[in-house]
């Protein structure tokens, strides 16, 4: 995760470390444990104006951290009830769904106090005998098919809890309950919150969340979709399925712009560049590409160590810096760090094949 400022990097790893790297000169700054070693950092988000750091642990802690000491804060211990929390891309609002089908959003107060919880989006069932997760709680994260996202602005979330509902996070107010085909395997909000695209099967649903209404069904993949994200300017879809493959998509039309084929196996992790005209994809191959939005064409390949990709949320994903010329890979062995990548613009890349054809 990039400070707002976009000169510090942070990072959690399975073993509760956090670190923090200056992305310029490629080097770890600084460390530290998180207050209960064993523990897995799952998610880290900054304060608007970078100065605190939250992180949320696999035991349901709640941590504040001073970015620029890496000293610890205020921690606070999400209720035992709590099944999943997803911190606003701001940094001010945790969303929690609980065991009992429940949906909640708290308010986090600056400078590391602890989160302020009491907003119901979505209330428990009152038919339900037994919560509906309680059996799953120990389990894999992923098993009960819970997903809580976030539009890139703050201002929408999206939480499937046996159906998908989207609320306007700064009424409260709920924006549409959408009637899905069946369970999502991922789901993603547009950079406005106005369309929403769901992983189902090998298809992926979008929705047009002003009227309502159900846009055209994304059909080519194979296996279900691992990972959606939304291009900056909302108009291209990009997936990263498990059959080996991602793909582009059109938004709205939903047709499939380009396939991006050259992966070995599943496709695990996607990132547009701030500019929208590159695309990252990760693999199982341990292999990340870049790609013309424009063209679908594959513009570089970068090798990666062996057994370095981590399907989950820790080392596996691939990141931007703001200004797109550097690529922040997780990388497992021979024990979990960063590498920066350079991440050469799309017309950098032309520019020197011409030069090469030329000569």
């Amino acid at each position: 995760m990039l400070a707002p400022d976009g000169q510090t990097l942070a990072s959690g790893s399975k073993d509760g470390a956090i670190k923090l790297w200056s992305p310029d000169v490629f080097q770890e700054r600084q460390s530290v444990k998180d207050h209960l070693e064993g523990h897995s950092i799952e998610q880290i988000a900054f304060s608007r104006d970078g100065g605190t750091m939250f992180t949320i642990s696999s035991n349901r802690s709640f941590g504040t951290w001073e970015t620029a000491t890496l000293q610890p804060l205020t921690p606070y211990e999400l209720p035992r009830d709590v099944r999943i929390a997803v911190i606003s891309p701001q940094g001010n609002q945790v969303a929690a769904g609980l065991t009992n089908g429940a949906v909640q959003v708290w308010s986090v107060p600056n400078r590391g106090k602890a989160p302020q919880p009491g907003r119901n989006l979505l209330l428990a069932p009152p038919s339900v005998s037994e919560p509906p997760f309680a059996a799953r709680i120990d389990e894999d994260r992923s098993a009960a098919f819970l997903l809580v996202t976030w539009s890139a602005d703050g201002q929408r979330l999206a939480a499937y809890m046996n159906s998908l509902h989207v609320w306007d996070a700064i009424t409260d107010q709920l924006v549409r309950k959408l009637p899905l085909g069946d369970k999502p395997y991922s789901i993603a909000l547009s950079t406005n919150g106005r369309i929403l695209a769901a992983g189902i099967d090998q298809n992926i649903e979008l929705w047009d969340l002003t009227t309502g209404n159900k846009l055209p069904t994304c059909v080519g993949h194979r296996e279900y979709t691992l990972e959606l994200t939304f291009s900056p300017d909302g108009k291209t879809l990009a997936s990263a399925n498990i059959d080996g493959t991602a793909a582009l998509w059109e938004i709205p039309s939903g047709k499939r712009k380009f396939p991006l084929t050259s992966h070995q196996y599943a496709v695990i992790h996607l990132a547009f560049s701030p500019d929208g005209r590159t695309l990252a994809t990760r693999g199982a191959d341990d292999m990340v590409k870049l790609w013309n939005v424009e063209t679908g064409r594959e513009l570089l390949t970068i090798e990666l160590p062996q057994n370095s990709t981590d399907w989950g949320r820790y080392f596996g994903g691939v990141r931007f810096s703001p200004d797109g010329s550097l690529l922040a890979v997780g990388i497992l062995v021979p024990a979990p760090h960063i590498e920066f990548k350079r991440a050469p613009a799309v017309t950098e890349i032309e520019a020197a094949e011409a030069a090469k054809a030329r000569n």
